[in-house]
């Protein structure tokens, strides 16, 4: 949740707008439930293409997580995955901490006195020899600012982007008030697909923006701006 300065809350009282919940719907939910004007999907899950969605299909009651990892042809990657239970994160408690009421002090104390370790539910892995990887830059149609992974993120994100002409990139980043915190990226691309990472240890939780402008060499631009939410 975020309040109405656009920075992120986990108190009820103090929230103006849902972030993401991530709670997974049972399968069938779709919009036009009946109960849908009181238990909507909202948010980043409801622009999540994967989140109960298949081809854009509503209902499978299920979340598609995908990830993006570098590889290199010739090696043999080893690839683990867990699938965690923790009934409160440990930073949702140390928030709701900075409010001084009896029944909070009384929680946060019986909270802290319990393990608070993630029950593992499942893990899995899987060995994978790379062969080939694929160029795709022929692919590329048209310049492209992707959702930045992870999104919410904590402290570090990675954001993706695409450049079908050799053009000067720049990459801001702003907060919530419009004001720049960082540049990420400013000099000449060629096409290509391109990530670049960026650490936000130094700034305090809430909404920020980032910014993709692109000039070509025969002056067409080319402007995006999208939303991303640091959670500490």
């Amino acid at each position: 949740m975020v309040d109405v300065d656009d920075s992120v809350t986990y108190t009820l009282l103090r929230a103006s707008e849902f972030i993401k919940d991530n709670r997974i719907p049972p399968k069938g939910f779709t919009s036009t439930h009946p109960s849908y004007d009181t238990t909507a999907i909202y948010g980043n899950a409801f622009l999540d293409p994967d989140f109960n969605k298949e081809n854009l299909t509503e209902g499978t009651g299920s979340d598609i997580v995908n990830y993006r990892i570098p590889v290199t042809n010739g090696l043999t990657y080893k690839v683990y995955a867990q699938v965690c239970f923790q009934t409160i994160k440990p930073r949702v408690v140390g928030n709701m901490a900075n409010i001084n009421v009896p029944d909070i002090n009384q929680f946060v104390q019986m909270y802290n006195a319990l393990p608070n370790v993630p029950f593992i539910m499942k893990s899995d892995s899987l060995s994978v020899f790379v062969t080939d990887v694929e160029d795709n830059s022929s692919q590329i149609t048209g310049f492209k600012l992707l959702q930045n992974y992870p999104n919410p993120f904590n402290p570090a994100t990675k954001i993706n982007y695409e450049v079908s002409a050799p053009a000067r990139v720049i990459i801001k980043i702003y907060d919530a008030l419009g004001s720049e915190v960082a540049t990420l990226v400013d000099e000449s691309k060629s096409i290509g697909r391109y990530e670049v990472g960026f650490n936000a240890a130094d700034l305090s939780s809430g909404l920020y923006f980032y910014k993709l402008e692109a000039t070509t060499n025969n002056k067409n631009s080319f402007r995006d701006v999208k939303k991303m939410i640091l959670l500490k």
